[in-house]
């Protein structure tokens, strides 16, 4: 019992340090819009390779999923309204949750509207998780820095 006890938390170790150790399969580009005289539009773009995924902004499911948070450092300007996505998602029940949960298979982009002038230099992080049927890596936090035009 002991021996079996011993590999599989070896199994899982092992298990866990390919997720943390596993290229990340998103590829994500910053830019920004314009929308009118002073309102701009920062669009976070990310395509993910086949066999992954990434959580909607409200992914349901249990409360354990981790969805995108993109957070805007004090600047000369001011966010307007919220955060907004746009894609294809699907539903689906994972394995041993009852709610299901909403996800882009492919891709997405999540946009948020600023009030700012022109040339104004926006900063901050993402944090997003990505998931495949077997696992799901460590959340990763980026920076971005985009230029309004």
């Amino acid at each position: 019992m002991k021996h079996l006890l011993l590999i599989l938390c070896a199994a899982l170790i092992g298990f866990q340090g390919n997720a943390e150790n596993q290229k990340d399969p998103s590829h994500w580009r910053v830019i920004a819009t314009k929308l009118d005289k002073s309102t701009y539009r920062v669009e976070f773009h990310v395509d993910i390779d086949k066999g992954w995924h990434i959580w909607t902004l409200n992914p349901g499911g249990d409360g354990s999923l981790i969805p995108p948070s993109f957070h805007f450092n004090t600047g000369k300007y001011t966010l307007v309204e919220g955060l907004g996505e746009q894609g294809i998602s699907v539903q689906a029940v994972l394995g041993g949750i009852k709610d299901p949960a909403y996800f882009y298979p492919s891709g997405a982009m999540f946009t948020q509207s600023i009030s700012a002038k022109k040339g104004t230099v926006i900063t901050g992080t993402y944090t997003y998780q990505l998931c495949s049927n077997t696992l799901c890596m460590a959340p990763k936090t980026k920076p971005f820095k985009v230029k309004l035009p």
